[in-house]
């Protein structure tokens, strides 16, 4: 048969070259989450009224289904890509769980 070799790289080498996945930390990361789980993102916003829009950190939101009934679920962050991870995070958690049930 055809022999085929393969190389493992050193792990320092690869690192250097291999650019990091950040969501937490990069937007460019982090937006392909907010398409996927069509999350609404809101800033800091001291003038807004709505209960659920923090004045003080980035708000990011999803809506999910259940059974025909729908909910909106709320996230909040320093910054923008922590909002949307954290939302992100509840939304495969409220699918999981739902999944379960």
């Amino acid at each position: 048969g055809e022999r085929t070799d393969f190389q493992i790289a050193d792990s320092e080498d690869y690192y250097d070259r291999t650019p990091a996945w950040s969501p937490s930390t990069n937007i460019a990361d982090a937006w392909p989450l907010v398409e996927r789980f069509a999350i609404d993102l809101y800033p800091p916003d001291p003038g807004r009224r709505e209960a659920y829009v923090k004045s003080d950190q980035w708000t990011a939101c999803f809506l999910w289904h259940d059974d025909g009934l729908s909910a909106r679920d709320w996230a909040y962050g320093e910054t923008a890509c922590l909002a949307i991870c954290r939302a992100a995070l509840k939304a495969v958690t409220e699918y999981s769980d739902n999944r379960d049930a």
